[in-house]
């Protein structure tokens, strides 16, 4: 006998939508300008769940919001719609009007990137020295990736990998994100002081770094030699 009861993992994903849904609208009420774009390139697995979210959020204003923070694990637009479709003929054409405005610019024209590497681990639940830990690197690399100061050149694709999998995004994510520019007021290692940065080689980081230690540090550069990228 079917049952319409949601499964631990679609009870799990909904919560999931409903805390990211929630995180936009606050930010965006807040005076903020969220990206769609880099909120779907942060949580692929809920893109179009998200996009629908967000033009119900822009169809119906605070009422949204009140109702997920009354509950979050209320879904966020498709158990409270039918009555209201049924009522507005012009419900889905004022829905996908609103879809293309957010899409307009957040397809394959836009370059998906992360606002940074310590905000998409917080969106996983993990400090940037968790992160570290899970990639296999040390903080101080992993604070070179967060200052956008490591060289694609020469990156292993293992580790690449590795951080988009703990992540949830794309390996092209990781690279688009160290394409950007160094972020303001970059330090260089033991300085206190602001100056003028130059991007780093991932094998010079694993060399001088006080943090990893020598199994680690002979793995990375196994890893460079043998399987790196050749971009600049």
């Amino acid at each position: 006998m079917e049952t319409n009861n949601p499964t631990n993992q679609e009870r799990e994903y909904q919560r999931k939508l409903e805390a990211v849904t929630l995180d936009y609208i606050k930010r965006f009420e807040a005076g903020e300008k969220p990206s769609l774009a880099d909120y779907q390139s942060r949580y692929p697995d809920m893109a179009a769940d998200l996009a629908a979210n967000i033009a119900y959020y822009q169809l119906e204003g605070r009422r949204l919001l009140e109702e997920i923070e009354q509950d979050e694990a209320t879904p966020g637009y498709a158990s409270r719609l039918q009555a209201e479709i049924s009522q507005d003929p012009d419900y889905y054409s004022k829905r996908d009007s609103l879809l293309d405005k957010f899409f307009e610019k957040s397809s394959a024209a836009t370059i998906a990137t992360l606002s940074s590497f310590s905000e998409a681990a917080d969106a996983q639940d993990m400090g940037l020295d968790e992160l570290a830990e899970e990639a296999g690197i040390s903080l101080d690399i992993m604070m070179a990736f967060e200052q956008r100061l490591v060289k694609i050149k020469g990156l292993p694709h293992k580790l690449v990998n590795r951080l988009a999998e703990l992540l949830q995004v794309s390996s092209e994510v990781i690279l688009n994100t160290l394409r950007q520019p160094p972020v303001a007021a970059a330090f260089h290692f033991n300085q206190d002081v602001p100056q003028e940065v130059e991007l780093q080689d991932f094998v010079m980081l694993v060399e001088k770094s006080i943090q990893l230690d020598t199994a680690q540090k002979a793995e990375w550069l196994n890893e460079a030699r043998n399987d790196a990228y050749t971009e600049n």
